[in-house]
């Protein structure tokens, strides 16, 4: 986590501003953006819900985050993989991330704390399970309670989850005798009780590969597992949706980064999702919007939007010094002169190591120096300058040339998941979760099936649809 770095001056000028309305930052670039939202947010004390035109977006903004405030200070909220009229779905995996942050939300909603989320505007239309609704479906068993074991096993079914003979993936269950196993839609690992009657007499994580047990616990709570289920059911019966901000007090801070650029990613969401009752129009979530604090960032000033207050400030890119070491001890040393202070990020201890190690060479000494400078470990999506603070921020990779690699969240992490069939031709390879790589066909109709079917053909002429 970055040392000692300081507000900037943007941030005081938006803290002035933001209890007078809507409140438009011009300039702020790269890392620097989810640094002025999270320092805003601290200095007006306010959870911070941060919102972006794409999931790539906000993977980069959430590192940012965490970055800034220390691993685990922000929750990613992602979308659906699926289409919004699709019959499939979403994956175990997404479905998972998005129940923990909805329950560590509502959890913070109850107890008056401060949460940071980032959401891509696609899960940010989307439609939630109401929080009362999350609530009372989420189940706690604890060691010495009694639950009735073929009503447990009942209302587990309900919640979504699968009975099979040994449980290896989150959303399963496994009944023999007296002991049930679950994988949790939201843990990491499963959980085995033991009951002797209808009494828990213990509970343990254990491993699915080896079944070993891993430790012992006194509770384990189970959020439901078929989201897109409990939200055709509320949908059916209800006449509003719930959207992610009636998890945040009316006082939260919401943030668009590139609101011309959310804006174009919500036209285009709303024409795949017409008559999609899982999604809210961009009007109703301008709407909320309204309701709660306002800041939008933007690197450059597009038209000035009714009603909102433009404060610019002037920020820098940095472009890299890949292959060009020497230009980049020329601007340390310009920066040195002229007073700034510069935080250089590493993304593990020896990359930081052999950095000092250059540093040294070059006679810089970060222990007795009068320059402000300071290696420390992080991840960045882009550096910045900003001029009125005299401050550099950046990261080894752009002193060096190397390509910013964001963390593996998925499985699917080093491809785009499809969004629209339209991006595709017959004849195109695609890659599937879990059958690998083959030859897009295009979409076939079955006779007593509804809806279309991708047809991908592999080696040796296997297809799937």
């Amino acid at each position: 986590m970055p040392s000692d770095l300081p507000q900037l001056t943007v941030v005081r000028s938006i803290v002035e501003a933001i209890d007078n309305g809507a409140v438009e930052a011009v300039g702020p670039w790269g890392s620097a953006k989810p640094l002025v939202a999270l320092q805003t947010a601290a200095a007006i004390e306010r959870p911070l819900l941060y919102v972006t035109s794409g999931r790539i977006a906000s993977e980069a903004a959430h590192d940012d985050l965490c970055t800034f405030a220390g691993e685990g200070a922000a929750f990613l909220f992602p979308a659906w993989e699926v289409l919004p009229n699709d019959t499939m779905p979403p994956a175990d995996d997404i479905v998972a991330e998005r129940m923990n942050t909805l329950e560590h939300l509502a959890a913070a909603l109850e107890e008056r704390t401060v949460r940071s989320v980032v959401v891509p505007v696609r899960a940010f239309l989307q439609c939630v399970i109401p929080r009362e609704r999350l609530v009372a479906q989420t189940l706690s068993l604890d060691v010495g309670a009694e639950y009735d074991f073929e009503t447990l096993r009942d209302r587990l079914v309900a919640m979504g989850y699968v009975r099979e003979l040994m449980v290896e993936q989150r959303g399963e269950m496994s009944i023999r005798g007296g002991i049930l196993d679950i994988f949790p839609i939201s843990s990491e690992l499963p959980y085995r009780l033991e009951f002797f009657g209808d009494e828990v007499e213990s509970i343990r994580r254990f491993e699915p590969e080896t079944q070993r047990s891993v430790d012992r616990v006194k509770s384990v709570r189970i959020l439901p597992r078929s989201e897109k289920q409990l939200l055709g059911v509320q949908a059916d019966g209800a006449s509003a949706q719930a959207t992610i901000t009636d998890y945040l007090p009316s006082t939260a801070l919401i943030v668009l980064d590139e609101p011309m650029a959310i804006r174009e990613e919500a036209d285009t969401i709303e024409n795949e999702a017409q008559g999609s009752r899982f999604f809210v129009s961009w009007h109703e979530a301008d709407k909320r919007i309204a309701a709660h604090p306002r800041l939008s960032l933007a690197q450059v000033a597009h038209t000035h939007a009714k009603d909102t207050q433009r404060i610019t400030t002037p920020m820098a890119s940095l472009q890299g010094w890949a292959g060009n070491t020497g230009g980049f001890w020329d601007q340390l040393k310009t920066w040195d002169r002229k007073g700034y202070a510069v935080r250089i990020l590493c993304n593990n201890t020896g990359e930081r190591r052999r950095l000092l190690e250059l540093l040294d060479e070059q006679g810089y000494r970060l222990d007795r120096d009068s320059f402000d400078l300071r290696v420390d470990l992080g991840r960045l999506q882009a550096g910045f300058v900003s001029i009125k603070d005299n401050l550099a921020v950046l990261s080894e990779r752009e002193v060096f040339g190397r390509r910013y690699i964001r963390r593996v969240r998925r499985r699917f992490e080093a491809g785009e998941a499809i969004t629209a069939f339209s991006d595709l031709k017959s004849g195109d390879y695609v890659v599937h979760i879990d059958h690998g790589i083959g030859r897009y066909l295009g979409l076939r109709q079955f006779t007593g099936k509804a809806g279309d079917f991708m047809a991908i053909q592999y080696a040796g002429g296997d297809r799937i649809y």
